[in-house]
């Protein structure tokens, strides 16, 4: 059975400013973090572009970065999970590759992190260097998912900045409220 924790989307997003010091948290025995996993598809050829996993909280477009012609179709899906390792040992806090992965002497529990608004994502430029095309959820769940796809057209290079689309999503609607955050997502290489 897979277990699942929802939390809002914008928790997420504004964790570079909590994460930034130390993404990990450790008690006597354990220690927890969260991560994000990505692919990039072409979607004509069905190869992968590019693959990874990395702290959540960190810039997606330094870590998701692919080389795309114009006219390309891309599907760049990510999915975010909270990770626990127990061990007796002290486990590296600062080391993306030991959290991605699991390891026989060390006891790793995965729980996908649900987050509501992923299908109200949009191009926050208006001349962006991809467009978005549609957008399917990961692990739907009552209107929240632990993960999303995005369905992209290659225009140019360039990064591809995301925001809410506020009248999809009523968290950025109502008057006198925060701005839609603006976050950048990926990376067009020539």
């Amino acid at each position: 059975m897979v277990e699942f924790v929802a939390r809002p989307l914008v928790a997420m997003l504004l964790s570079p400013i909590v994460s930034a010091c130390n993404p990990v948290t450790q008690d006597l025995d354990h220690s927890a973090t969260s991560l994000f996993r990505w692919t990039v598809v072409d979607r004509d050829s069905e190869i992968a572009l590019t693959a990874g996993c990395a702290f959540s909280g960190v810039d997606h477009s330094n870590r998701i970065k692919v080389h795309a012609a114009p006219g390309a179709h891309l599907a760049e899906t990510i999915t975010w999970e909270d990770v626990t390792k127990e061990s007796s040992a002290v486990l590296p806090e600062n080391d993306e590759a030991y959290w991605c992965a699991d390891q026989g002497s060390v006891q790793t529990k995965r729980v996908a992190s649900l987050y509501s608004g992923l299908n109200c994502l949009k191009a926050s430029d208006p001349d962006p260097p991809a467009v978005v095309e549609s957008i399917s959820l990961v692990n739907e769940q009552s209107q929240l998912a632990s993960g999303r796809t995005l369905a992209l057209l290659i225009v140019r290079t360039g990064t591809l900045n995301l925001t809410f689309d506020v009248p999809c999503d009523p968290e950025w609607a109502h008057d006198g409220g925060p701005t839609a955050p603006v976050w950048a997502e990926l990376t067009m290489e020539p």
